[in-house]
């Protein structure tokens, strides 16, 4: 908005029915000027899967961010989001949106990174624009959409089907909102272990004795909180590896995202001096 860097701070004012952003060392009303580059970048953009903001400010906070009474209010009255923030969550509501400080927390970043990398994957699908690309991202994501939703995913095989026979196009379109609702909240705890037990049913007649126990130990410390996700999956996709399983290893629920992004540290990242 051609502040200067540094600049002086900024804040919210008013309520989340009409929000302003007000500079209160220059008492320069900033809400015209945000909306104006608001609306000139959010439409400049390609195509995006998802947003990082910054968490608590007063032009990007998604959920933290301090809402005053007034410019010289020395207490604040509420907390939402910022100007861009509830822009961006206006025009695409069901796109990957956190701030960095809430991808500091595993869970929080696995659901982050799966769903962004999960409609970036979608999005190509659009770009082929043939039935035949649709099926195989449903089959590759069966394990993956199920642990999210079960419901959900059971809609999205019915849209699949196309009982209707409707266009393509609609078709697509159609998948595309329900994919989006799917992935719309971070799936239930047990869910994953159900998907991680019918993994390893899959796999039973190949596993030895001993080889199934291991795996059975792990899920059932996964269960009941004593290790993360991330050791049963690694421990079940080199069985998987090691037979060859070949429905299990095409699945993305055991690599949603990028392997180099599985440890990625975003301590650092937002810790980081200027």
């Amino acid at each position: 908005m051609g502040l200067g860097v540094p600049r002086e701070p900024l804040r919210v004012a008013g309520d989340n029915r009409k929000l302003s952003l007000i500079q209160p060392a220059t008492k320069i009303d900033l809400t015209a000027p945000m909306h104006s580059f608001c609306s000139s970048y959010l439409a400049s953009l390609p195509e995006p899967d998802g947003f990082i903001l910054k968490s608590k400010s007063p032009s990007c906070g998604i959920r933290d961010v301090k809402q005053y009474a007034g410019a010289d209010s020395t207490c604040f009255q509420d907390a939402g989001s910022g100007l861009f923030a509830a822009e961006v969550l206006a025009r695409f509501p069901h796109l990957a949106v956190e701030d960095e400080a809430r991808l500091a927390d595993v869970k929080v970043r696995r659901h982050f990174l799966t769903k962004l990398f999960t409609l970036a994957r979608y999005r190509e699908v659009k770009r082929t624009g043939t039935l035949e690309a649709l099926g195989v991202f449903h089959s590759r994501d069966e394990l993956l959409l199920s642990a999210y939703n079960r419901t959900l995913f059971n809609r999205l095989c019915r849209i699949l089907d196309n009982c209707e026979k409707k266009p393509l196009s609609e078709l697509l379109a159609d998948y595309r909102e329900m994919l989006s609702k799917t992935l719309a909240r971070a799936p239930r705890h047990n869910s994953f272990g159900r998907i991680l037990r019918y993994s390893l049913n899959l796999l039973s007649e190949k596993l030895s004795a001993k080889e199934k126990a291991l795996i059975e130990r792990e899920i059932g410390k996964y269960d009941s909180g004593l290790i993360p996700l991330l050791t049963p999956l690694t421990i079940l996709k080199s069985f998987i590896a090691r037979y060859d399983e070949g429905f299990l290893m095409k699945q993305s629920f055991f690599t949603p995202y990028p392997e180099e992004l599985t440890e990625l540290d975003f301590t650092e990242f937002y810790n980081r001096k200027p």
